[in-house]
């Protein structure tokens, strides 16, 4: 049997994630990418007794086993990175062929197909003829926007290991750094507002026509409830898809107001007996009522005022008095100076990544025992850290082996990178090191 050396990508990655104006958007960005690489991985890992796996660690796939995109996108442990490498032999050379139009293209399609599927409409009681311009602009660009690149060279077997992985690596960033640069041209209407290079999805490609649509568009009801879509917003085809691909799963995902203000919710709550029974009936309402875009503008000044506006809230007199009696529980404790409580949540909070150092050399020296590693690594901070859970109260979107994108309220992002880092320190062993980036931004302006 021929032995094969493989290593298979995605691009782009940190672009494709970062296209996000929303934290379920951020979310859905690092789904995808991980669901698309499950599928690689799961129609290699298919041909039996060829393909083995040296990175990712083989379990980390395993739990994709089963699973739709709906299923894994709220839930952060189904994280893959988005490069692998392994040995194959000669029957995945079709499959790696046939990995952009047999794999990616055809999931980006049934993603699409199931984020504009009726039930899913009927939810916002979206106009048909907003529909039919959604679907034509789908089908005249229904190219996934992630690309698998891959390389794959015959070895006499597969014992040399440490050898073949520095030549795969070589090659893989040859073929990474020289690929063609694609064009795109332009059209003469507006540009999305999330990635900035491709143009709103519209009717038409003529400025004053598309225009004029744009301003219509903005009074239909379910755009002006601005529940999926802000009626101020311009999304391309791609970066639509992902927003409503985002409201798949029905498990809730905590938008940055929330995870900015958890620090202060706990503390609240604690210091406050009356606000633990009053606050959480008020919030699940809140996350079930239609039109409430976040639930937590009900603890910031700037956003309240919007949060009652909106029909479903000022129609609902029960809720009025619970949010009422809510805001009265805390007043008299926030004058109280002995319990040293602020009157609302801090405005901001941090994104965190982080990434091994120098990994494709490093798991060419550690390739038996860093692999494993990794994804212990991956499971303890999976563990280690949770949105609702004390004293980090950070939200993680993905960790893959040593890779990970985290959002943290800003009074616990330096403890958090820190926590992070002793974690990696005592799981890897002292094999590599780890970088790591924070930056601090405005809830409302991710």
């Amino acid at each position: 049997m021929a032995n094969y050396i493989f290593s298979v990508g995605l691009i782009p990655v940190q672009e494709f994630i970062a296209e996000a104006r929303r934290s379920r958007d951020l979310r859905t960005g690092s789904a995808m990418l991980s669901w698309f690489m499950s599928r690689i991985l799961e129609k290699l890992l298919k041909l039996k007794n060829e393909t083995e796996l040296i990175i990712p660690y083989q379990k980390s796939v395993e739990r994709f086993q089963g699973k739709t995109f709906e299923d894994i996108l709220n839930h952060e442990e189904y994280s893959l990175p988005n490069r692998a490498t392994g040995y194959c032999g000669e029957a995945a050379l079709e499959t790696f062929n046939s990995l952009q139009e047999k794999c990616l293209n055809e999931e980006w399609e049934k993603l699409f197909e199931n984020a504009f599927a009726g039930k899913q409409l009927r939810q916002i009681q979206m106009d048909p003829e907003t529909e039919k311009v959604i679907r034509a602009c789908f089908e005249r660009s229904s190219q996934c926007p992630v690309q698998a690149i891959w390389v794959i060279k015959e070895v006499p077997n597969r014992d040399d290991r440490p050898a073949h992985l520095a030549q795969i690596g070589q090659l893989y960033s040859n073929i990474k750094l020289t690929r063609p640069v694609q064009i795109w041209q332009g059209k003469e209407i507006g540009k999305c507002d999330q990635c900035g290079k491709r143009e709103m999805f519209s009717p038409t490609d003529q400025f004053k026509a598309w225009w004029e649509w744009q301003r219509s568009l903005r009074s239909i009801n379910w755009v002006s409830n601005g529940r999926r879509f802000d009626k101020n917003e311009r999304l391309c085809i791609v970066c639509l898809t992902k927003r409503f691909a985002a409201y798949l799963s029905e498990d809730p995902f905590p938008s940055t107001s929330r995870i900015a203000s958890q620090v202060w919710r706990s503390e609240i709550i604690q210091s406050i007996s009356e606000i633990g029974e009053i606050l959480p009936p008020i919030e699940k309402i809140l996350d079930k009522t239609e039109n409430v875009e976040d639930p937590a503008d009900l603890f910031y000044r700037r956003s309240f005022s919007k949060l009652l506006n909106t029909r479903e809230v000022d129609q609902n007199q029960d809720l009025k008095d619970q949010i009422k009696s809510f805001k009265q529980a805390l007043n008299d404790p926030l004058n109280n100076k002995l319990l040293n409580l602020k009157s609302e949540p801090s405005n901001y909070l941090s994104v965190l990544t982080f990434d091994g150092d120098s990994m494709g050399r490093k798991i060419q020296e550690n390739w038996e025992s860093l692999p494993k590693l990794l994804f212990e690594f991956s499971e303890q901070v999976l563990s280690n850290f949770s949105f609702e859970a004390p004293p980090f109260f950070s939200q993680i979107f993905y960790v893959g082996g040593d890779e990970g994108l985290m959002l943290a309220p800003i009074e616990t992002s330096l403890e958090t990178a820190l926590a992070i880092k002793s974690l990696f320190e005592s799981q890897i062993q002292k094999m590599t090191t780890l970088s790591m980036g924070i930056t601090i931004f405005d809830r409302s302006r991710p």
